[in-house]
């Protein structure tokens, strides 16, 4: 333990709520079904929507 960083007992995860994104993402699968999973993310960045 002596290696161990003292973060390491005092890191709380935070939770991420990620519905707005996954609403988003399935928007642009209904509009654009042929495109895959990164090109719909790269989009929605460009976009500022997340």
């Amino acid at each position: 333990m002596m290696w161990m960083s003292k973060s390491l007992f005092y890191y709380t995860p935070i939770d991420k709520d990620n519905e707005e994104l996954g609403m988003a993402l399935r928007q642009k699968v209904e509009l654009h079904p042929q495109e895959g999973f990164w090109k719909a993310y790269g989009q929605l960045r460009v976009e500022d929507n997340c």
